[in-house]
């Protein structure tokens, strides 16, 4: 991908305060209490969570970048794989960055040899960090306290990520360390659009964004569910503030057992799209499509996205012809068939091919979202629709039209008037949407028809 194309990350120009500390001491938890969001995902199996959650945390009028980390583990000890050896490196990445951290420990277990070594790690950086005793849920666990002043640290606190108490005073203790850092206030701006990468586990969604970016942003594996919360990315394209949804993949919904980390990644993956103006929806060339897909994309069609489909992994499939991509064409618009003004990329997120073509055609649909019909042009359509199929007489059985305009955009919306409380029949409506697509584009989004009746 040509770097003159990427979009570029925008950053906070905030203090990155850094919550560490090893697996299953309430990292996650303590994160969504300090940003007042159910953000990252929390479970009691260790490594639940994988890439960096991050969001801004305000308290006594200041702000500062909040970062939840993966538990930190000693490779030479923890199994090894490539998602842990990535996740630690990750990690690394996050230290250095890092300009104070808040140091999660067990109030439950007291200090452990884990937690000597991370010491040692934050004392050879010089930054500061504050200890903080989690799981004092009751009066009675604050008595064990004392036995972590040994860690050293800036200060010792004995909160509980659960219920609040002994947040309030840590955060205070925190914001007077970065007002001695001298104060920062450059925030991110809003986006002007979201736009969510969906798919099925293993589709590239992840390969997709760091292709993208020109990096590693997010872990990649062929693990499956490498991905678990949804990732944000904030960047700058071509003069618009845009936000990149990695989300993790989905599969049937009879999969997910209980409580399951994959069910809450899937509710949050959810969530997360009917925050995005427009999907990216990835298959894998070198799989067959299947109603999974098709389940998958039918879910969102009542929010409306604006949808894009990328064939990736384009350059698994051998001898390749026009043939072949009109075939496959077939094939997607078979099974997509409610979505035929969806556009279609055949690319490669591993070796970047076609992928720089991906933003400037999410700036065209974005634009032809916002686009407004001009009146006069709704009212010629109408016209011509109702003299070609003869429903210009008000006494006909077909309810008469009155006329058209539209109500709203980004999705375009429309409302059709007629004289009876029946809907105007499919066919007619189709042909109405249809010819203000001829004459309008309204390229990669879907048009939406509400109806007005004048009772006479």
């Amino acid at each position: 991908m040509d770097s003159l194309k990427r979009p570029i990350e925008l950053k906070h120009d905030l203090y990155q305060v850094s919550i560490i500390g090893r697996t299953n001491v309430g990292k996650s938890t303590l994160f969504n209490r300090l940003v007042e969001k159910d953000k990252a995902i929390v479970s009691p199996i260790p490594g639940t969570t994988r890439d960096p959650n991050v969001d801004v945390c305000h308290w006594d009028q200041y702000q500062f970048q909040l970062v939840d980390t993966a538990g930190i583990r000693n490779l030479k000890f923890a199994d090894k794989n490539e998602i842990e050896e990535n996740v630690q490196k990750q990690i690394e990445v996050v230290f250095k960055k890092t300009d104070v951290f808040i140091f999660v420990v067990d109030i439950d277990t007291g200090p452990v040899p884990e937690d000597y070594e991370i010491v040692k790690k934050l004392r050879r950086l010089g930054k500061p960090f504050l200890i903080v005793a989690n799981k004092a849920d009751s009066p009675k666990k604050k008595k064990e306290l004392a036995s972590f002043y040994s860690l050293g640290g800036n200060h010792t606190f004995a909160v509980s990520a659960r219920n609040g108490t002994g947040s309030a005073e840590m955060l205070s203790d925190l914001v007077e360390i970065l007002s001695k850092l001298g104060q920062k206030h450059s925030v991110l701006p809003k986006p002007d659009f979201t736009i969510a990468i969906l798919g099925k586990p293993n589709v590239g969604k992840s390969t997709l964004l760091n292709s993208l970016l020109g990096y590693s942003r997010v872990i990649v594996s062929e693990i499956p569910h490498t991905t678990r919360e949804p990732q944000d990315t904030l960047v700058s394209y071509s003069g618009k503030t845009i936000k990149i949804l990695d989300t993790a993949g989905i599969r049937r919904k009879y999969k997910y057992k209980g409580d399951s980390i994959e069910k809450q990644s899937v509710i949050k993956t959810l969530d997360t799209v009917e925050r995005a103006e427009i999907v990216f929806f990835m298959i894998d060339a070198s799989l067959p499509i299947d109603h999974q897909d098709q389940k998958i994309l039918g879910q969102y069609r009542t929010l409306y996205n604006s949808v894009v489909i990328l064939v990736n992994k384009w350059d698994k499939i051998p001898d390749k012809t026009l043939d072949t991509v009109n075939d496959y064409m077939k094939i997607i618009r078979s099974y997509f068939d409610s979505i035929p003004w969806a556009p279609v990329i055949f690319l490669s997120a591993q070796s970047g091919e076609k992928v720089d073509q991906i933003m400037d055609m999410a700036l065209r649909i974005h634009s032809e979202r916002n686009r407004t019909v001009p009146q006069e042009i709704l009212d010629d359509i109408v016209g011509r629709i109702k003299a070609k199929h003869g429903i210009r007489k008000k006494d006909s059985l077909i309810p008469y039209i009155y006329g058209i305009r539209q109500t709203q955009t980004n999705p375009p919306t429309f409302e059709l008037t007629t004289d009876k409380k029946e809907e105007i029949p499919k066919a007619i409506n189709n042909i109405i949407m249809k010819k203000i697509r001829e004459e309008n584009e309204f390229f990669g989004t879907p048009l939406l028809l509400d109806f007005k009746n004048i009772e006479q």
